[in-house]
């Protein structure tokens, strides 16, 4: 019979724990992730995830500075990849509109950073960029199976039913969108949304705007004065404002004409011929007034 060694005995400590010898080790650090505005990977919950990243330039522009709107393109990209492998990345732009238009120095950059330009031109149709951004999410929503991410930059109200819809098919949908010009049905329909002005551009955020102080309410039970009537002005329609019209004593209120002067102004005045007689023509004479019968 072969003897077994025996085990090694517990040393026990008087607080009834194990000694120092045979501590377990303390627990690794937790992990360090960089913070999301510099350069964060996806998500241990969208690993797996496709992802397309639909940007409409005509709600949200970038600046007009080359080196500002290189670093707000690269942040919004860092954005989408935080919920899975970017597949898509297309921007919606209309050439025929100055405030829609993409400037060619931010073109370049756009270009490098792998993004899809698409010109919506709407000189002939009304809405051709609204209508290519619903085409393309909806067929990259509808393609396959697979999990799936939609990021959309915009802040039309018209795409809160295409997020609804995507959400129905098990679409993860996040909203970038303006602050004072995104629409409120967006969030709504959105899993998660963010700023373009803090998140992408960096910005301040913008100051509350001031109310006007309304105006004091009188107390109760004492009625407000009422303002002090000044004198009673009469106004004259033959001329002058705050006089009395002037009336003669013994007669009435018009005076009679100077002579040799028209009653109207502006008029020359009326010349009376003077009759003349010709001689041995046949004057009439005048008619014998009746008797007045008594």
């Amino acid at each position: 019979m072969v003897e077994q060694p025996l085990p090694p005995a517990v040393r026990r400590t008087r607080s009834g724990g194990q000694p120092p010898e045979f501590a377990s080790v303390p627990p690794p650090a937790a992990q360090y992730v960089p913070a999301f505005r510099h350069t964060q990977p996806a998500q241990s919950s969208f690993a797996g995830h496709e992802c397309i990243l639909a940007w409409d330039y005509e709600n949200l522009a970038l600046p007009s500075s080359l080196e500002a709107g290189a670093a707000a393109t690269k942040r919004l990209l860092e954005l989408a990849r935080r919920f899975g492998r970017v597949t898509q990345c297309r921007v919606y732009h209309d050439s025929a509109k100055v405030s829609g238009d993409i400037a060619a120095k931010h073109r370049s950059s756009l270009d490098a950073l792998g993004f899809t330009i698409v010109d919506c031109p709407t000189s002939d149709k009304k809405e051709a960029l609204d209508k290519k951004v619903l085409v393309d999410v909806a067929l990259f929503a509808a393609a396959t199976q697979a999990p799936r991410s939609v990021v959309l930059a915009a802040s039309d109200g018209d795409y809160a039913y295409l997020l609804s819809r995507c959400r129905q098919l098990g679409v993860h949908c996040v909203n970038v969108r303006g602050e004072r010009s995104a629409h409120p049905a967006l969030a709504a329909a959105s899993d998660a949304q963010f700023s373009w002005e803090r998140d992408v551009l960096l910005l301040a955020a913008p100051p509350p705007r001031a109310r006007k102080p309304a105006a004091a309410a009188p107390p109760r039970g004492r009625a407000p004065k009422p303002a002090a009537a000044g004198p009673v002005k009469t106004i004259d329609k033959r001329g002058g404002r705050g006089r009395s019209p002037r009336k003669k004593p013994g007669g009435g209120g018009k005076s009679p004409h100077k002579p040799g002067k028209s009653p109207h102004k502006g008029k020359s005045p009326r010349k009376i011929k003077p009759k003349v007689k010709v001689k041995g023509a046949a004057t009439k004479k005048a008619p014998k007034p009746r008797a007045k019968r008594k």
